[in-house]
């Protein structure tokens, strides 16, 4: 596992620390702004990957009937997770932002910037401006809810 950041530790280690020990900072002095657009898609892109993958991996663990089909699909920077029949999560890059756009039939749309190793909905800060809310922990927090389940991105 990375040491970078907990974020970083969703990523395959490997893949991120090759990543960063052949480049330069990707990110710019300001910790939300990537140095390049290609930096911004390799880690969106990494994210949406280990979030697929987990969320293959809890499909296997909950049993669903043929009625409500479990789907996870990531094309051309959208996620798309289908959980009938409490709707579809739609997570994508948002590239001249530099942002993953969030959509839940829960908790509505939100924005999530990457800042300091994780992405964070700067919608919720705490008063010393610390991000509460991550991108992991929302649909962590939701998958708990529908199916009393831990989501792991180990």
């Amino acid at each position: 596992m990375s040491s970078i950041s907990s974020f970083h530790s969703i990523l395959p280690s490997h893949s991120f620390d090759t990543y960063v020990s052949s480049r330069p900072c990707p990110l710019s002095t300001s910790p939300r702004l990537f140095h390049s657009e290609a930096d911004f898609h390799y880690v969106a892109d990494e994210t949406l990957d280990a979030i697929q993958d987990a969320m293959e991996e809890l499909f296997e663990e909950i049993s669903s009937d043929d009625e409500h089909e479990l789907e996870v699909n990531c094309a051309s920077g959208v996620l798309t997770i289908a959980l009938p029949p409490h709707g579809t999560w739609v997570i994508n890059k948002q590239t001249p932002n530099r942002q993953l756009w969030w959509s839940s039939p829960i908790s509505g749309p939100r924005r999530y910037e990457y800042d300091n190793g994780q992405w964070v909905f700067t919608r919720s800060m705490d008063e010393d401006g610390l991000a509460k809310s991550t991108l992991t922990d929302a649909l962590r927090e939701e998958i708990q809810e529908l199916y009393n389940v831990n989501l792991s991105f180990d």
